[in-house]
C-alpha cells in the first residue's frame, strides 16, 4: 500500500503473467503481498531486482536472489518479460544488469530459471550443462543458453 510500490506489485503482476503465458499456470506464482514478507524479513537469501521501462511503461523485470552462506558463489536469476514485449532487448538488458550486479556482489555462478509447458510437440529440446532434465527450447530457456 505504499506509495512507492507500484515497482514491486507489476513485479506480481508479471510474474503471474508471465507464468500463465510460458506454463498456462498464473496460479503458480504467489502475488507481491505473498512475497514481500520473504523479501523484506532476514533469512538465508537476499532478494533483489530490477525494473524496465519504456515511455513511463514496466516492460520487464529481473529478480536476483543471493543466498547469504558464507562463501556462496551463486546468484539466481529470473527474467520476468512478457510475451508482449519479448524480443525488443528487453530481456537482454535486464539479463546484462543482473549479471552485472551479481558480478558486483563477488558471484560467478548464475542460475536461470524458466517456466515452459511440460510437452511442445516438435520443440528443440534442451539438457542442462548439468544434465538434470530437459526441457523445450522457448524463448527464455533459448536466451539462457545463448549466455
Amino acid at each position: 500500500d505504499a506509495p512507492d510500490a507500484e515497482d514491486f506489485v507489476v513485479y506480481g503482476e508479471f510474474n503471474r503473467r508471465v507464468c500463465a503465458e510460458r506454463a498456462g499456470l498464473p496460479d503458480l506464482a504467489p502475488t507481491a503481498a505473498q512475497m514481500l514478507p520473504a523479501w523484506r524479513a532476514p533469512s538465508d537469501t537476499r532478494h533483489t531486482g530490477f525494473v524496465a521501462q519504456r515511455g513511463g511503461r514496466i516492460v520487464g523485470i529481473v529478480t536476483i536472489d543471493y543466498p547469504e552462506e558464507e562463501g556462496a558463489r551463486a546468484a539466481e536469476i529470473d527474467v520476468l518479460v512478457p510475451e508482449e514485449f519479448w524480443g525488443r532487448g528487453v530481456e537482454e538488458a535486464l539479463l546484462d544488469q543482473a549479471e552485472s550486479a551479481a558480478r558486483r556482489e563477488g558471484r560467478t555462478t548464475f542460475q536461470g530459471w524458466t517456466l515452459h509447458r511440460p510437452d511442445v510437440p516438435g520443440a528443440r529440446i534442451l539438457t542442462p550443462r548439468t544434465g538434470w532434465g530437459r526441457m523445450p527450447a522457448n524463448p527464455p530457456a533459448a536466451l539462457l543458453e545463448a549466455r
